[in-house]
Parts: structure tokens; C-alpha cells; sequence
């Protein structure tokens, strides 16, 4: 959803950081168009047909807080595992397949 040109948060912090990332460093300075996907089968190693076609992988790994849906238990990490595939593909328009690694409620 467009607001006044501005994306309107999604309420996601993946999507809504992409999104920032897109108009502050992809589109203004590169003029490049990313898409993003989450993909929850992706792999920490990309097959070799992929590396041919010009994907690249990335994977980092941040910190984060989380609330659990069942018993509201809050708790911070400082592992949360992310993996990125992507390919920049023409007339400068990319996808990013994201796959963030989640965690479960302890209590």
C-alpha cells in the first residue's frame, strides 16, 4: 500500500527494512528495482545451476526480540539467523528470497 509515495508500514520489520533499504539505497542510488520473497526452504548453499545463472547467497545473523503468540513471554536473542538468495536480473530489477530462522517460546 502506497501512502503519499511513502510505503505504509506493514506491521513485518523484514519487509518494512527492505523497503527502506529500497528507496534510500537501491532505487536512489543504484537505480535498481528489488523485489522481496520470503522462501522457507531455501539453503546455506546455492546449487550450482543457480551460481551459473548469477544468483549469490548471503547470510547473517542479528539480534532481535521476540513475543510468544501463546503466553506473551518476551525474550531477546542475539542469534537470529537470516539467509539471503539473489539475483540482479535486467533491465535492473532484482529478486531477494529471504529465509529467517525462527525461534520457539522456552516456557
Amino acid at each position: 500500500m502506497h501512502l503519499g509515495g511513502e510505503m505504509a508500514p506493514s506491521n513485518n520489520i523484514w519487509i518494512d527494512t527492505f523497503h527502506d533499504l529500497q528507496r534510500t539505497e537501491l532505487g536512489e542510488r543504484y537505480g535498481h528495482i528489488w523485489t522481496l520473497q520470503f522462501n522457507y526452504q531455501i539453503k546455506d548453499i546455492l546449487p550450482p545451476d543457480m551460481k551459473q545463472k548469477g544468483w549469490k547467497i548471503s547470510q547473517a545473523s542479528h539480534r532481535a526480540s521476540f513475543t510468544c503468540e501463546q503466553c506473551s513471554h518476551f525474550w531477546n536473542s542475539a542469534r537470529v539467523a537470516l539467509i539471503f538468495h539473489y539475483c540482479l536480473r535486467r533491465p535492473k530489477k532484482g529478486i531477494v528470497f529471504l529465509r529467517p530462522f525462527e525461534q520457539r517460546c522456552r516456557e
